[in-house]
């Protein structure tokens, strides 16, 4: 019969290769993300009369795209994604919190710019960070039904 230790290992020796797969996904949903926002980054800046080549942030879009070009993504895997995400998100306990304490720091950094931005209703300047740039381009964003908007990117 396994001892207590023995049978600890052999549940964490099962877990891994599920943990594994967890971070894979979490990491081609932040790369989508950064191809979205991008996207969103670029109709916004176009629409604004700003060349989005002056925009160095958009780099991130660039090589995200490239990461995910590097990892075979195709539109069935990220409809697997969000199937095995949104999975993952009804498992989870009442008491498990349902944003992470990162998520949490980042989504007050973007109600911050978002304020700042709608309060002045100014441009970021060309070197601002891509999040500077998202939450601008996400107030200024053409609403012309491309699918394109701030929501489709967060998803």
């Amino acid at each position: 019969m396994p001892s207590g230790r023995e049978r600890r290992l052999a549940r964490l020796e099962a877990a891994a290769p599920a943990a594994g797969e967890e971070v894979a996904r979490h990491h081609r949903r932040m790369l989508r993300f950064q191809v979205r926002a991008a996207a969103l980054i670029r109709a916004a800046a176009a629409a604004a009369g700003v060349d989005p080549a002056a925009i160095p942030a958009l780099h991130i879009g660039d090589s995200a795209a490239d990461q995910l070009a590097a990892l075979g993504d195709t539109p069935e895997l990220a409809r697997a994604d969000a199937a095995a995400n949104e999975a993952a998100m009804r498992t989870r306990r009442p008491s498990e919190p349902q944003e992470s304490g990162a998520a949490a720091l980042l989504r007050g950094r973007l109600d911050r710019l978002r304020a700042e931005y709608a309060a002045n209703g100014g441009t970021p300047q060309p070197g601002a960070s891509f999040m500077a740039w998202f939450v601008w381009a996400s107030l200024h964003a053409p609403r012309n039904g491309a699918g394109v908007s701030e929501t489709a990117v967060l998803d």
